[in-house]
């Protein structure tokens, strides 16, 4: 009933039409498309989405805003936006415009192989090849390559969109061919070619290169037989390879081949497949055990220079926004980690020309909040002694940009061990012309030379933090996590702005010439759609609350805001409950929790409540939980509420080496505020968690008897052999000493055990539901059968759940559905009284 969703929306590139898909759970659901002006629209069923399940793929309007096209099963769909005609063609799963949306390819699935066709959307017109096993265009859309036939008789062709009559070069006839990649000047085009081995093993023998292939083209080859400085016994993957920004310079991958492996031993008596761990060892596991054979060279096609990217003392790379550099660094100068309090590294630049190395930066946090690489490639970035840092890459300087600014960009409030992280780097205006960063509350703009300072928002004085709204950044395949995203100096900057009073939202604009201007405020969550950094142009938002489906809202530049889409508008014939911002002070700090009241509230009733937990949750204040078994792994909110319950989201503020104290004191607080109210029953609460929050529950009711009943999912409460013990994740050491656990007291003093629930088992009287699943291998599931078995042999009340084939966050629906009903039956039989069901019932004396 409440499976319909909001899954995309899209707004053309004038302004003046906008597209949205409502998905079903079955994946059927409709599109439709709206003329933002003229109020004109058109509603288009949908029979499956199962191949286009992401808004590229679904559906695009054109460049010139002429055409709509949208894929629906296996059926392209291209409406005409003056006429609102549709075509429909069959047999296609996946599409795009190109030639400036004159033309349009859509790639269907024969019997044996795929096809493409081109179409001239001017006057239907169109060609097809068929044996398609590669297609590329350019990043403009202008030029299209293709790789079509069978066996050795492959053929290469590439179009020219860029005039009134595409043509066709045909540039290859011959052979095996794949990898096609374009630079992003549109120009150059670059694909593998594939040989065979004497044992008939296909192998990558050559890269070619295409560049000028609008004017004169030229054919530069590296052959690694003719290669003078090419590795010996590797051989060239077809995975991350790319042109450098400015098409010069082409990046590729490099496999160690198997039968080059070093002979470990000669001794016929030892077997090699033994690990030895020592006493010495920097970590556990020890991270020379793990070496890639996988290396990135880069190849400057017109000096014939080529060069691996990193070396065997640096391996990790971070390249620079240009490529022209590249910062090095390695995972294990500073180890073992507990000995620094944090993930340290050194950051070397080399020269990818003259292979040049120097040091530039010692000891700085291995994050890339902390250090990032500017889109243009002229600077580094760095958070270092609370303040920002900027490398001139090609000046070879160092500048404090924030030195002398009277607020902190370090976020004091972090209560983790280890490095305190600064609270954000936003990104860079134009061509790396300034840089955006953030304290608590503002943005600030920064010359990179350190020469002008402006804070753009004032949200100190009104307690807002204002933060740049999500902004799609440019990604370098493989390594894009330490690139900082390029923002348009002309451009409207979008902005959004959070209430740390009551946690009211709203958006806002920013641009250097026209400077601030507000756009909404709501007491809701408020998310984003698409929208054009402009405005004077059409704003498309999502609206909701704990009791309104979201909404797709269209804000115009001037007049009232319009409804596009509303789920679930069958809501209003359902009782639903709402939420409320409660604060409280718990373990010495003001907090905050989200309360949501039981559907149909009676202020005269008393209501029983259940308290979910994980560190911070009052941002949930204003989310949006459909009803749905399943939707969550245990626990719903809305469903709880619908059947006569009080949910409590609280925050929880943690004291160091004091995790299950400080969780205990928050709790208790948050339930004593929420007592004082006056609609819980004393008598009726219950507290679950899932994984730290899973440890969290079980702790709490060894230190208070306050909750009837307690459920805990996927949790560690033997700390000892945790802490000792090594997850998918590695050793669990860094959890406690420099992560989540906050625990830095050494593992066999006092001060570490009595953060253990273990050691406080005798005091638990409260019955407890445990469950987890039996593939979760980030918190063994022997943890809960611990906790059971102790609970069991003390003869103390307490059920273990234990899913098969489930790891940890990730059920199965099957498994996610079940384990909502028994929570659900688990609470209502102890907090409601309700008849128990039979797996209760087998467990549990009659007596409560």
């Amino acid at each position: 009933m409440f499976d319909l969703k909001l899954n995309s929306n899209l707004i053309s590139r004038n302004g003046h039409w906008l597209a949205y898909d409502i998905v079903n759970k079955d994946l059927t659901g409709y599109i439709e498309i709206r003329d933002i002006y003229r109020g004109s629209k058109s509603r288009y069923v949908l029979k499956n989405t199962k191949f286009s399940y992401t808004r590229d793929k679904l559906m695009q309007f054109d460049e010139h805003n002429e055409w709509f096209a949208f894929l629906d099963s296996d059926t392209l769909n291209i409406v005409n936006l003056k006429s609102l005609k549709k075509s429909r063609f069959a047999n296609a799963k996946e599409f795009a415009f190109v030639g400036g949306g004159n033309y349009i390819i859509y790639v269907g699935k024969g019997l044996k192989s795929k096809n493409i066709t081109l179409m001239d959307l001017r006057n239907f017109e169109s060609v097809r090849f068929e044996d398609l096993k590669e297609f590329k265009q350019s990043p403009n859309g202008m030029m299209l390559a293709l790789i079509n036939g069978k066996d050795k008789s492959e053929i290469l062709r590439c179009f020219n969109l860029n005039s009134e009559v595409p043509f066709a070069t045909i540039i290859k006839k011959t052979g095996i061919i794949a990898g096609l990649t374009w630079s992003k000047s549109n120009t150059n085009l670059a694909f593998f070619e594939y040989g065979k081995r004497v044992n008939e093993e296909s192998f990558i023998e050559s890269i070619k290169i295409y560049t000028d292939l609008t004017t004169r083209p030229i054919l530069k080859i590296l052959d690694p037989s003719n290669t003078p400085n090419f590795p010996v016994a590797f051989t060239i993957l077809k995975e991350e390879f790319f042109f450098s920004d400015d098409g010069n310079r082409f990046f590729f991958t490099l496999l160690k081949n198997d039968d080059n492996k070093r002979i470990l031993f000669e001794d016929k008596d030892v077997a090699e497949d033994v690990k030895i761990l020592q006493h010495n060892d920097n970590s556990i596991p020890s991270p020379e055990m793990v070496i890639s054979n996988r290396q990135l060279f880069v190849w400057h096609f017109d000096l014939q220079n080529l060069q691996r990217v990193a070396d065997d003392e640096h391996t990790q790379i971070i390249l620079t926004g240009d490529q022209k550099n590249v910062l090095l660094y390695n995972n294990i100068t500073y180890l073992p980690r507990f000995k620094y309090i944090g993930d340290y590294i050194d950051i070397y630049v080399k020269d990818l020309i003259t292979g040049n190395k120097k040091i530039v930066i010692k000891k700085i946090g291995n994050s890339s909040s902390i250090i990032s690489a500017s889109p243009s490639g002229n600077y580094v970035i760095y958070f270092l002694e609370k303040n920002w840092w900027v490398y001139d890459v090609y000046k070879n300087t160092h500048t404090c940009i924030t030195s002398g600014l009277n607020v902190s960009f370090q976020n004091d409030d972090y209560d983790r061990p280890g490095i305190k992280p600064p609270y954000g780097n936003a990104g860079w205006l134009g061509n790396d012309e300034k840089v955006i960063v953030y304290d608590q509350f503002d943005i600030w703009v920064l010359e990179p030379d350190g020469s002008k300072v402006e804070r753009i928002t004032h949200g100190r004085e009104t307690n807002i933090t204002y933060r740049v709204n999500n902004i799609r950044g440019r990604s370098i395949p493989g390594f894009s996590s330490f690139n900082a995203k390029k923002i348009n100096a002309g451009d409207d900057i979008l902005l959004t702005m959070l209430n740390n009073s009551n946690l009211d939202q709203g958006f806002c604009w920013w641009n250097k010439q026209l400077g601030f201007r507000s756009l909404l405020t709501k007491d809701k969550k408020l998310e984003s759609g698409d929208y054009l950094p402009n405005r004077n142009k059409p704003f498309l938002f999502i609206e909701s609350d704990f009791d309104v489906a979201p909404k797709l809202i269209l804000k115009m530049p001037k007049g009232k805001n319009q409804i596009i889409y509303q789920n679930n508008v069958h809501q209003k014939n359902f009782h639903w409950g709402k939420s409320k911002l409660i604060n409280y002070v718990g373990n010495g700090k003001s907090l905050k929790g989200a309360l949501f009241y039981p559907a149909n509230f009676d202020p005269l009733k008393k209501y029983p409540m259940v308290v979910h937990l994980y560190e911070r949750k009052s941002q949930y204040l204003h989310t949006y939980f459909p009803p749905n078994v399943g939707a969550e792994i245990g626990f719903n909110p809305t469903i709880f509420t619908g059947n006569g319950y009080f949910v409590l989201y609280p925050d929880i503020s943690y004291t160091t080496n004091e995790p299950g104290l400080s969780a205990t004191k928050c709790i208790v607080s948050a339930v004593e505020k929420v007592l004082e109210m006056g609609s819980v029953n004393r008598d009726r609460i219950g507290l679950m968690g899932y994984s730290f929050g899973g440890y969290e529950a079980p702790f709490i009711i060894s230190q208070t008897n306050m909750f009837r009943t307690a459920i805990s999912g996927a949790g560690a409460h033997d700390l000892t052999d945790f802490y000792l013990s090594v997850s998918a994740s590695g050793s669990n050491i860094w959890r406690f000493e420099n992560q989540q656990w906050r625990i830095q007291a050494p593992f066999y003093s006092e001060g570490f055990q009595l953060n253990s629930t273990m050691k406080h088992i005798l005091n638990i009287n409260t019955p407890l539901l445990l469950f987890t699943g039996e593939n979760d291998t980030e918190v063994d599931w022997q943890q809960s059968r611990k906790l059971q078995i102790a609970l069991w042999r003390l003869g103390k009340k307490s059920t273990l759940l234990l899913y098969p084939g489930d790891a940890h966050g990730s059920f199965s629906s099957v498994h996610t559905k079940d384990l909502n009903m028994r929570v659900k039956t688990w609470f209502d039989y102890y907090l409601k009284d309700e008849s128990p069901a039979e797996w209760i019932a087998k467990n549990i004396n009659e007596n409560k």
